[in-house]
């Protein structure tokens, strides 16, 4: 995104299909990133969001849920900026765009101008 105005805002809405396996499904983070002008990209925010089960068998599981994250950016520019959602998990293996049942999943990132 270009913004008109570098006092404008930028709203980032993520929504995210995400899915763990693993004997333990665990805890997901997520980080934003933002880069101005082509510029290195640095985190602006990260987010945590849980996806928990436990198998006491053993058993590799797999669960599935869709996560929505939101910012609200000030990145005082009028040059391109561009947004990159990275993901990790703390067990187990994160899939993303993936869903067990259907094998469908989509994620995804709508970015909008607030002039002020």
């Amino acid at each position: 995104i270009t913004p008109v105005s570098s006092s404008s805002k930028i709203l980032v809405n993520m929504n995210v299909t995400a899915g763990n396996s693993g004997s333990n499904a665990g805890e997901n983070a997520f980080a934003l990133y933002r880069s101005i002008g082509g510029a290195t990209a640095s985190s602006i925010e990260t987010f945590e969001r849980a996806i928990f089960s436990y198998d006491p068998s053993g058993d590799s599981i797999h669960i599935d849920a869709s996560i929505a994250l939101s910012f609200l950016d000030s990145p005082n520019t009028t040059s391109s900026t561009t947004y990159t959602l990275y993901a990790r998990t703390n067990t187990g293996i994160l899939r993303l765009n993936d869903h067990q049942v259907s094998g469908l999943g989509q994620s995804t990132i709508t970015i909008m101008e607030i002039a002020q």
